[in-house]
């Protein structure tokens, strides 16, 4: 007879089948193995392996949800990074990967990989199958004409829109519509920020006056 393989921990065995599964690639079996592992006990591991079964049969959201529990970790370990990546591309999430990409060191080789990919997917869904973004960008240009809790709303929509459209929106219509909340004025300040804007603005402030020229 073979040797019995012994499981300290249901966890474990439950981690053990995960694997196997994937493995043989049945991610199906295997999600419902790493969701039963992670219930018992979680971590950062199972979590990854979790995700990763997801994203290969097509639950994306899903796996968004499980990433966000452990979004430190992903957004700062080599090796998890590029599950982060692509789930941040899935979703369109454009401005917010242009942030996180500033934060990487200028030698990444990774770095440059993922901004070629943003760039390349950026142009596909902005210029060829466009209509779900050409929707999104009216929706945000309509954040003038909506109360202030739409305007949160759509603040955080922007993270969909890419950089350059940022901008443009932000010098033509964030920073100077008397309509828009200083509340929601200053986050896209802090947006641009992050960004790293290097140009100057015309910037409504607090008491209705507007500032020509403004250096960020």
């Amino acid at each position: 007879m073979g040797e019995m393989l012994e499981f300290p921990a249901n966890e474990n065995r439950l981690l053990y089948l995960g694997k196997k599964s994937s493995e043989q690639g049945d991610d199906l079996k295997a999600i419902q193995y790493f969701n039963d592992s992670y219930e018992t006990s979680q971590s950062l591991e199972v979590n990854y392996l979790l995700v990763k079964a997801l994203i290969n049969v097509g639950r994306l959201e899903t796996a968004y949800i499980y990433m966000k529990e452990y979004e430190d970790d992903y957004r700062e370990q080599s090796e998890l990074q590029p599950l982060y990546f692509d789930i941040l591309l899935k979703r369109k999430q454009f401005l917010l990967l242009e942030k996180w990409l500033l934060t990487f060191d200028r030698a990444s080789h990774l770095s440059e990989e993922f901004k070629q990919t943003l760039n390349q997917t950026q142009k596909y869904w902005t210029l060829v199958d466009k209509t779900d973004y050409t929707n999104r960008l009216l929706r945000i240009k309509s954040i003038e004409k909506v109360s202030f809790i739409k305007q949160k709303a759509l603040l955080q929509e922007m993270n969909y829109l890419t950089k350059l459209d940022f901008f443009k929106l932000s010098s033509e219509i964030f920073l100077i519509s008397k309509n828009i909340s200083p509340l929601i004025r200053s986050q896209i300040i802090d947006e641009l920020v992050q960004l790293k804007y290097e140009g100057t603005a015309s910037i409504l402030d607090v008491f209705g006056q507007l500032h020509h020229h403004a250096k960020l």
